[in-house]
């Protein structure tokens, strides 16, 4: 899998603020940048979890724990899928 670096630079009193070491944050911001990501429907929850280094199911469980809905499927979603359904 090919990847792309990305750097951001945080003031060092942020940092010592935080108490994390660089490593922890990074995966923290993977892991809330994929959250949004995939809650705004720019990700799929396979490409969310990829994006933030875990599986499929480790992905779901983090979500669950945080009470954020696995299937982001609305009612006018399912409607709508119904109708196409319904007409095959």
């Amino acid at each position: 899998m090919q990847t792309q670096k990305i750097e951001i630079e945080i003031p060092t009193h942020v940092m010592a603020a935080m108490h994390k070491s660089g490593d922890e944050l990074i995966r923290q911001m993977k892991m809330l940048t994929a959250v949004n990501l995939y809650l705004s429907k720019e990700l799929s929850l396979e490409m969310a979890a990829d994006f933030a280094e875990k599986s499929k199911w480790e992905f779901e469980d983090i979500l669950a724990k945080n009470e954020i809905p696995i299937s982001l499927i609305d009612f006018d979603d399912y409607k709508n899928e119904l109708k196409i359904i319904s007409n095959l």
